[in-house]
């Protein structure tokens, strides 16, 4: 049985494993052990996890670079890539108008605005935290 600490932030119950196969993958390969890997490779197979890990969103570095090895398949064909590569010339989307207030600051609609690259809560927290 795949931990169910990997998934410490949703309901479990609320988790269908095959319709949220991509999710449940993805969060596997990046937070997972080698255990969880192989349960993985049961509840799935192979040819099903490949599949979909060529169109998750986001995956490190290092995941990348082993699944692009594990399954041979060039990083350029994995959605991931070519998101973290659409990022790199630009600040994940999101465009400074104003300079960020020190601290912990409550901003207005005025002071960030967000292109349509920017739809994801995850690259706006990014910005905000890393840059």
């Amino acid at each position: 049985m795949i931990n169910k600490n990997l998934f410490w932030d949703i309901d479990i119950n609320d988790l269908n494993f095959d319709k949220h196969a991509r999710f449940v993958i993805g969060r596997v390969l990046t937070k997972g052990d080698l255990n969880d890997w192989f349960e993985l490779k049961k509840k799935y197979g192979l040819k099903r996890i490949k599949q979909e890990v060529i169109q998750i969103r986001y995956l490190d570095k290092k995941t990348l670079n082993l699944l692009s090895l594990f399954f041979n398949i060039p990083k350029e064909k994995f959605r991931c890539y070519n998101t973290i590569q659409n990022n790199i010339s630009g600040n994940f989307g999101i465009t400074k108008k104003f300079n960020r207030p020190a601290g912990i600051g409550r901003f207005s609609s005025n002071e960030i605005i967000c292109n349509s690259r920017a739809r994801s809560k995850e690259r706006f927290l990014r910005h905000l935290f890393f840059t």
